[in-house]
Order: C-alpha cells, then structure tokens, then sequence
C-alpha cells in the first residue's frame, strides 16, 4: 500500500515527529510512505535546519524519508499522490489549492488532529476559506487522548464528522528508544553534562511557551529551595518566553539551582540524566515529552488531568500528580528524600507506555485497511 504524510507548514516540535513516528512504523508494517513538509516562512526552515533536523534523532531509520530531497517539493507531492492509497494530513485548511485537490483525489483521507485547540482545522467544513482549499471527505479524524476527543465531541460539529472521529495516537518508534536507553549509562552521563550526585535534579522539557508554563516552574523552584533540600531545575527548551525566564531567574537569584540548556536536537541524554521530569501543562492532549521521559525510566510530576492521566493512571502515581501548583514542592520532597520511590515510579512509566504505544501499532494497522 502506498501512503502519504502531508504537515502544513513545517515546525519543529512533537507533531513533526509524532508524523515521521507513523511513518516508521507504515514502513515497518511493508508500506510504501512518503512525506511531504511545506517550508512555510524562511524563518521556519532556519529553525528547522537548525533545531529541527529529524533525522538526527533517528537516524537511518529515516533515510527512506530524509534522503529525498523533494521532501519540500509541492509539484513532487501532487504527482506522488496520484496513485497514494491513504494520506495522513494536519490542518487540512492550510493547504495550497494544487496540493489539496491532489488530497482529494486519494480514497482514504486521515486527519490527525494533535491538540486541544486542533477544532480550527475544520475550518468552514469545505469549500475555500482564507488560508486555502480544505480538504474533503475524510474517512477518520484522529486525536491522540480521550481528553482531546471527548473536548471535540463537545463541540456543535456537523454529525458527519463526529462519526469520524477516532482516539487513535501517532505511535511512538519503540524500537528506538528501547535502544538508546540500553545503550546509556547514566551514571557517566551525569559526570559529562556535570550533575551533581549530591544534587536533586529536575527536568522541565520542551518549548519555553505559555501553555508549559516555564515562569511557574521558577516559582515552585523558589518555594522547594526554602525546604533546604540541594536541587537544580534543569529548562530542556527554548521558545517565546525565553527571554523573561532567564530574567525571571536572575531577579529571583535562583541562577545556581536552574539551568537553562535551551533547544537540544536530541535531549534523551539529559532526561536520563535527570531524578524527575515536572510537567506542569494543564491542558495537553498526549505529551510527547512525558511520554520520552517515560520511556527514559523518570518519574514524573504532572496535572493530574488532560491526557495525563492517560499516561499516569496507575493509582500509584497518584503521589505524583497534583490539582494545585502549591502542591508540587511536596511531591519533589518526597521524591528527592526517597530514591527507591523513584526507581520503582519510573519503572512503572516505562511499562504503562511500553503496554499503551504497542496498542498504539495495533489501532494504527487498523486504521488504514
């Protein structure tokens, strides 16, 4: 079977390797798959060429993608989905008019809507709107939690596209992160990033936006640092609040116990390399992040709510989750004074989604016949 991923324009976080996720496992499974990103801005691409570059964290596992260059060629995709049996999109409003009768000429359309806020992608439900021809006839619009789902079932759509909807996530590539975690040794690894062994350390990944909130992290780092346990919160990104996080740790004079790493092309290193992984979004559909920190053996401190609990529903990561902010700096209490707690709570994760991403491969084969 041949089969086409589309990602309209090009970024640079868990949705572009969420797509070239699928994508691996369609080849694995025997297909013939192709992707096609949109260069969008010139801005996009240098962030892509800079942060982006996916292949790095894959590598010749993605040469069947990577090693054609007309990955970015419009003209190229159009001729490739003339005789593509499914094509897996995101935004379906923002395709060039070309590119999406192209789509729309393909029997088996799938929509993967990665977020809370993806209903803008149904735009005007056909039709040409502002942005550029939608896409029709879609056979499944996917979500990656229940949370997601059930947030769009919500919504007043037309009920022909409710029956499309599916709770079916991007499997993560297994294989891969089984490897790099067997390959690791944490120990040598703390000793050349520099991790204090005496020193409780903290990990917040991702993009330094809004919706992470990375100034809220700082807070929690004032509050625990008065319970005089030797910690480091460790930022594993970069993004729109850089600026006033660096400023905000500088006024606080919490500069020697958080550290700022910023963009990392491969961060798996430096969450081994951490005791927990906080994640303090409240509203994300399935963290990417949460789930490599998983696979990664870290305990992690989380909402509880959002798709997390769909990641942390044993009842023993109740000790780890939280309603309140002013909550956290106990559950890291517990955690830094407690190492057999955080043995066994990353161990736990490394299961609950080793079980979840191989129903994942099952629901994704389902999909496409």
């Amino acid at each position: 079977m041949k089969i086409g991923i589309l990602r309209n324009p090009l970024g640079i976080g868990g949705a572009e390797l969420s797509l070239l996720d699928i994508a691996i496992n369609l080849k694995k499974m025997g297909h013939n798959v192709w992707m096609h990103f949109d260069p969008g801005d010139t801005a996009s691409m240098r962030q892509f060429n800079k942060h982006g570059n996916l292949k790095v964290r894959y590598g010749r596992q993605t040469d069947f993608i990577f090693n054609n260059k007309n990955i970015i060629n419009e003209k190229w995709a159009i001729r490739q989905l003339s005789d593509t049996d499914v094509v897996f999109v995101i935004h379906r409003h923002l395709f060039s008019k070309p590119l999406a009768q192209a789509v729309n000429n393909v029997s088996k359309k799938i929509v993967y809507a990665p977020g809370k806020n993806s209903h803008h992608i149904y735009g005007k439900y056909d039709g040409i709107d502002g942005h550029g021809q939608l896409i029709k006839n879609i056979k499944y619009i996917i979500f990656n939690s229940k949370y997601t789902l059930n947030r769009h079932q919500s919504i007043n759509y037309p009920a022909r596209y409710k029956k499309s909807f599916r709770h079916v996530h991007p499997p993560i590539h297994l294989s891969y992160y089984k490897e790099r975690f067997n390959n690791m040794n944490r120990q040598n690894i703390r000793r050349r990033l520099g991790f204090e062994s005496e020193v409780f350390h903290i990990g917040i990944i991702g993009r330094l936006i809004p919706s992470k909130e990375p100034l809220q992290a700082i807070n929690i780092a004032r509050q625990f640092k008065k319970l005089g346990i030797p910690f480091r919160l460790h930022f594993i990104g970069d993004g729109s609040l850089g600026k006033r996080v660096r400023e905000k740790i500088a006024a606080e004079k919490l500069n020697s116990c958080i550290k700022v790493w910023g963009m990392l092309n491969d961060p798996l290193e430096h969450i081994v390399a951490l005791d927990a992984v906080l994640h303090l979004c409240k509203h994300e559909s399935l963290s990417r992040a949460m789930r490599e920190a998983m696979l990664m053996r870290r305990p992690i401190i989380a909402f509880n709510g959002a798709g997390n609990v769909e990641l942390l529903h044993h009842s023993e990561c109740k000790k780890i989750m939280f309603k309140n902010n002013n909550e956290v700096s106990n559950i890291l209490k517990y955690l830094a004074n407690n190492i057999k707690a955080r043995k066994r709570l990353g161990n736990l994760s490394f299961n609950n989604i080793i079980k979840m991403e191989r129903n994942a491969v099952k629901h994704l084969g389902e999909l496409i016949k």
